[in-house]
């Protein structure tokens, strides 16, 4: 066939790094245009960007040059860079390694995009990881519960001393899924 023909639909899910909720209104009202002028140059569309204050949701279509984690790594890298220069109150911002990534039928966009359009009303009845065990259980995609610390593992937990703060985690990183999976075939 001498013409290329695709419809890749892609809907990704990235979190801020330790899911901390950095992603504030006035940030969010120019982060997401610019992260779509990414999305663009690399020859893709947005459909929709949306998220809560801890991670962000992506529709887009890709062509088929373009590879999802190519699309995702520059977007984030990017955009965190972009955030860096024009927030400066945001010096630590920064995403979560790894992604999720999920194929969308022509037949979904709409509903996909109501879904990430209604993210703010979405969480407030439900967590970030349920979220995504959800999304992954729907596309059956296979998961590690371990894993679903979403790079993070609580090594101790404790009381702040100070009134109104609560509880708190000292976090360690924990090895990507990917990276858990090589490691376990290497050694086979």
């Amino acid at each position: 066939m001498a013409h290329t023909y695709s419809n890749l639909l892609t809907h990704f899910v990235f979190s801020t790094k330790d899911r901390v909720p950095t992603l504030e209104l006035d940030l969010k009202q120019r982060l997401f245009p610019y992260m779509g002028g990414i999305v663009r140059e690399l020859g893709s569309v947005a459909l929709s960007i949306n998220g809560p204050t801890d991670h962000i949701h992506i529709l887009a279509s890709l062509p088929a040059k373009l590879a999802p984690a190519e699309l995702v790594g520059k977007v984030k890298a990017n955009s965190t860079g972009w955030i860096h220069k024009e927030f400066a109150q945001s010096r630590s911002f920064s995403s979560q390694t790894g992604y999720a990534a999920f194929g969308v039928s022509h037949s979904q966009i709409q509903a996909v995009l109501e879904y990430i359009a209604n993210q703010e009303e979405h969480h407030r009845r439900i967590s970030f990881k349920e979220e995504l065990i959800a999304l992954l259980k729907k596309h059956e995609i296979e998961y590690d519960e371990r894993s679903m610390g979403l790079g993070i593992r609580i090594v101790e937990s404790f009381l702040s001393p100070h009134p109104g703060l609560g509880l708190f985690w000292y976090v360690v990183p924990r090895l990507t899924p990917w990276a858990t999976l090589w490691r376990r075939s290497a050694a086979h």
